[in-house]
């Protein structure tokens, strides 16, 4: 039985030293896609971010992160776990999914501010505090309101919490167009001015 037990720790610890090779190997490749235009820090800084998002216990918290190809400059967040009483999750259903994606690009993150956007589905304009054009535009997102010191997680949490509180509505009219990256930027920096913010 002792016996047993030593061999299945030691394939429990190689286990685990392969897979952290694995992810050593995955945060090289991903750093070496990084153009030379992002700070050093900048990079150290999301590498770690992204590897505490990945953990499966912030699953909890109703998201999960992955880098768009192997960069870590652009992500990809699927919000999920909706209450059954949600419109938001009746109307993803009827979507034919229970995910929604943000698309999050955070060129010079930490130093600005991340933008961040609904990629699909579309949504009823005026509903879930997202803009014509699919942004989140919230001071803390623009230039105005932004700071260094600032963490990613608290802001997927939050704009899953704006989706609900704003009673997002899914357009099934025009639900098989995705918001485009222009249509958002556009969108965002009109908020923004109009409330006086930096974009």
């Amino acid at each position: 039985m002792e016996e047993n037990r030593v061999v299945k720790k030691s394939k429990e610890a190689k286990a685990k030293k392969k897979k952290e090779k694995e992810e050593e190997g995955e945060e090289k490749k991903q750093v070496e896609d990084v153009p030379e235009a992002y700070t050093k820090a900048a990079t150290e800084r999301l590498l770690k971010e992204l590897k505490e998002l990945r953990q499966p216990n912030v699953t909890k918290d109703g998201y999960s992160v992955a880098p768009v190809e192997d960069n870590i400059y652009k992500w990809h967040v699927k919000l999920f776990g909706w209450d059954d009483d949600a419109q938001i999750k009746q109307d993803l259903t009827l979507y034919e999914s229970l995910t929604q994606r943000d698309h999050v690009l955070l060129e010079e993150y930490p130093n600005m501010p991340p933008f961040i956007r609904v990629v699909y589905p579309r949504f009823h304009q005026y509903t879930g505090h997202i803009t014509i054009g699919g942004s989140i535009c919230v001071k803390d997102l623009t230039r105005s309101g932004w700071s260094a010191e600032f963490q990613l997680q608290p802001f997927f949490v939050m704009i899953r919490n704006l989706l609900l509180e704003g009673g997002a509505l899914v357009d099934m009219d025009n639900y098989a167009t995705d918001y485009s990256e222009q249509e958002a930027r556009e969108a965002f920096d009109r908020v923004a001015r109009a409330h006086g913010w930096e974009p």
